[in-house]
């Protein structure tokens, strides 16, 4: 279930900004996103790009897998999303100035018997 809504999190979260597929002349920027997923480890399951719409959400779809269990180790994943920043944060590495941003979803309670 919780995999499930973290899916439906991320379309809803989305689906407020621009994709790639929606420049137009008068709208002429995109936003560019990824996914890193993480408990013990952090891994990059959809790199920071500018993506399409539907190709954004079937890469969340496809690869983005979420366990259960583990610890919440929010340091490699705030590591791993500067790295993703320097290496894929600008347009063509360019100069241009964007806004970065962060959303972290951390599940940390613990079960009780």
């Amino acid at each position: 279930m919780i995999k499930n809504d973290i899916k439906t999190f991320i379309s809803k979260v989305t689906a407020r900004y621009l994709f790639a597929d929606d420049i137009t002349s008068q709208r002429p920027f995109s936003s560019r996103f990824g996914v890193i997923v993480f408990s013990d480890t952090a891994t990059v399951a959809v790199p920071l790009k500018n993506y399409g719409r539907i190709e954004f959400l079937n890469n969340v779809f496809s690869n983005a897998t979420f366990g259960d269990g583990g610890s919440s180790n929010v340091t490699a994943a705030l590591s791993l999303a500067y790295d993703e920043f320097l290496q894929h944060g600008t347009p063509d590495h360019s100069t241009f100035d964007a806004s970065r941003i962060t959303v972290l979803i951390v599940n940390d309670m613990a079960k009780k018997h």
